[in-house]
């Protein structure tokens, strides 16, 4: 119970700070450029919250000021929307009501979604399901004169427009702070009365986690979540208790201790009376353990390592506690610990500073970026930080996702090596190939490409330079072979990269007026002529057709002619009962699926996906298992294969007509054209 209230104390002083900047945000001085949650976990120094950093990430100031009162708000995934709380306070505890809003990132359009509900009280620390379908946050219904937190916190759940109020779990749970994992199934939040506690979002598969400190993290796939607890024990004679970092399934069970330290009641006592402590007066062996203990957890994106905050070991002769608080890393595939922060302080909103590139440690991974230096000669602090004032880009190139303003004071030996990971962003497959690190010599001016590898599978750019600075990942647009496919860097077209794709594999020819006629249909003998072209490598490569022809409505003299019989002779077409090819009907989502389907399988797969089983549960609800073709959508929209993801309502539409720039789109993806 000391360790829950020590865990509580250190809970409150968050919200706490969270107030009082909650109630400063109109101030001028808060700018847009302000690190997101884990941003510099061992890089830097974070000036907010990691709830109100993550809100602001990609707001303007103006939206930020527009936005006065808000408290512990959050930015939709598709990043159109933020929703938020506006609290009505009196005095320092005392919220008398407490609304849930949702406005577009403008702040423009701003609707009140718990006042329609009735749910009245105090609500507060808003936060987006991952598909952005569904918020949870605090709810508390305090008597008049009380104070929030004494009400009894609890989370409560609602769709994103208002509707579907409903409680997550029962009311002997107090929780606050409600987290999503990564896939929305889970949700986790702090138990006043233990540590924290997971659930699905139906409030069942309740489990308990008993935590030393604030913030576990799940990994960035979603498999593993981390944490720290304390458990009460006797070694050799001697009371104490385990701090132990643990990793477990992500909901929380079958948790495995990946390192533990024992912390004697003695050298905590010893501690105490160093500083005249009064243990009658305060939980300060449980304020100790909290500190010391092993939180603030976060994974790095390829899920390898995770940092921490922990005093490991505790020196019950070192200085007060709160100074002995370090940054340390834990590697999974050699298991090793190291230290990365040495006379550390951590600051309520995740603030850290000291060195943290040592000879030791010589990479420091923020977001998805790490930098490595070859050898350190002289330990040092190197920061990580995204910007978005920058200088612009060379012509005819575009960003790709993020650029980070990069700096070391470590005494370093030769190139230093940036990986970038761009698995998050929205690329054409025919452009990566193309995809550049940069960095920005400021003394001459001009952006430099520092590119030495590019890895496809696992989506890594790697670069490598003498100097650090501002760095990034950007990709040149082609210059456009027709006059109706814009590659302007301001507007360019959707589907440029995979008309030219496929333009410069000789798949397609345009019209003599210079135009592609992007948004055409494609026919039935169009469709042959794509797929043809692709397998052959070429027009040329296409062979004339034999003598006789295979459908009735496609002789030998038709212009089709040779790419329809090629496509019979590559197993992709079989025509109708009745004998006809229909040339000239429309393609339509379904159809296509069929013929790229048949066009790149595999031996394996045999003629006509003979040997392909596809999976039992649908990828899409609009293309069930009885569906004509579902083999067919399933198989091209397998993540090996990268054909089709669907569209952002989550179906694939089938009956979509397909245009020219949509096949474009297909035929480059399915033969990895570039």
């Amino acid at each position: 119970m000391m360790a829950a209230r020590g865990f509580w104390r250190i809970a409150a002083l968050t919200v706490l700070l969270w107030l009082t900047i909650a109630v400063s945000m109109s101030s001028p001085a808060l700018g847009a450029r302000v690190p997101i949650e884990g941003m510099l976990l061992v890089s830097g120094v974070s000036d907010l919250p990691a709830s109100v950093s993550y809100f602001m990430e990609g707001a303007s100031d103006e939206v930020v000021q527009s936005l006065t009162y808000l408290d512990m708000g959050d930015i939709s995934p598709d990043t159109t929307k933020v929703a938020y709380s506006v609290r009505s306070v009196s005095g320092l505890w005392h919220a008398n009501t407490g609304e849930i809003w949702v406005a577009s990132v403008d702040g423009s359009s701003a609707t009140d979604l718990s006042g329609p509900t009735g749910l009245g009280g105090v609500n507060c620390h808003v936060r987006w399901s991952p598909d952005g379908s569904t918020l949870a946050f605090m709810h508390a219904t305090p008597a008049a004169g009380q104070m929030t937190c004494d009400a009894g916190w609890q989370v409560w759940l609602m769709n994103s427009d208002g509707t579907g109020l409903r409680q997550w779990l029962p009311s002997s749970y107090r929780v606050i702070s409600p987290t999503w994992s990564p896939d929305g199934y889970w949700i986790m939040a702090v138990d006043q009365s233990s540590g924290y506690v997971t659930a699905d979002v139906t409030g069942a598969h309740i489990t308990s986690l008993p935590l030393v400190g604030m913030d576990a993290e799940w990994s960035k796939d979603g498999s593993k979540l981390a944490y720290g607890a304390m458990v009460p024990d006797v070694v050799a004679g001697e009371s104490g208790v385990w701090r132990q970092f643990l990793v477990a399934d992500p909901d929380g069970n079958n948790p495995v201790v990946v390192e533990q330290q024992f912390l004697k009641n003695s050298d905590i006592a010893a501690h105490i009376a160093k500083y005249n402590f009064q243990p009658a007066d305060h939980d300060w062996v449980s304020d100790i353990l909290g500190m010391v203990g092993p939180h603030v957890f976060r994974w790095s994106p390829l899920g390898d390592q995770v940092a921490f905050i922990a005093a490991i070991p505790f020196d019950p002769n070192g200085p007060e506690y709160w100074y002995q608080r370090e940054v340390w890393l834990y590697d999974f595939p050699t298991q090793q610990l190291t230290q990365l922060t040495h006379d550390s302080t951590n600051e309520l909103c995740h603030s850290f500073s000291g060195p943290n590139t040592t000879s030791t440690h010589s990479t420091v991974t923020v977001d998805n970026t790490s930098v490595t230096f070859p050898q350190v000669d002289k330990d040092g602090w190197t920061s990580i930080t995204r910007t978005e004032d920058m200088p612009a880009l060379p012509t005819s190139c575009l960003r790709l996702d993020n650029f980070y303003q990069i700096t070391s004071t470590a005494e370093v030996t030769g190139a230093a090596t940036v990986a970038m990971s761009y698995a998050d962003a929205e690329i054409a497959a025919a452009a990566e190939s193309h995809i550049a690190m940069l960095r920005y010599d400021a003394a001459t001016a001009q952006w430099e490409d520092i590119t030495v590898s590019r890895d496809a599978a696992q989506k890594v750019i790697t670069g490598q330079s003498t100097a650090l600075g501002l760095i990034g990942l950007a990709y040149p647009l082609p210059a456009s072979d027709f006059s109706d496919v814009t590659s302007s860097t301001s507007d360019p077209y959707w589907a440029l990269w995979e008309i030219e794709a496929v333009y410069a594999a000789g798949v397609v020819q345009g019209y003599s007026d210079g135009t592609y006629h992007p948004t055409d249909p494609v026919t039935r003998d169009q469709m042959a002529v794509y797929i043809s072209r692709a397998l052959a490598g070429g027009d040329a490569a296409v062979p004339p057709g034999p003598s006789a022809a295979t459908f009735s409505d496609v002789p030998t003299g038709y212009w089709a002619f040779k790419y329809v019989e090629y496509a019979v002779s590559e197993d992709v077409v079989k025509g109708y009962d009745d004998g006809t090819y229909k040339p000239a009907d429309q393609v339509d989502r379904g159809q296509m699926a069929v013929f790229v389907a048949r066009a790149i399988a595999t031996p394996t797969d045999g003629a006509d996906l003979v040997n392909y089983t596809p999976p039992t549960t649908a990828t899409f609800s609009d293309v069930p298992t009885s569906f004509w073709a579902y083999k067919y959508v399933e198989y091209i929209a397998q993540p090996s294969i990268g054909v089709t993801q669907g569209y952002p309502d989550g179906l694939y539409h089938p009956e979509y007509v397909c245009t020219r720039d949509q096949m474009a789109v297909y035929v480059a993806r399915a033969f990895k054209l570039q």
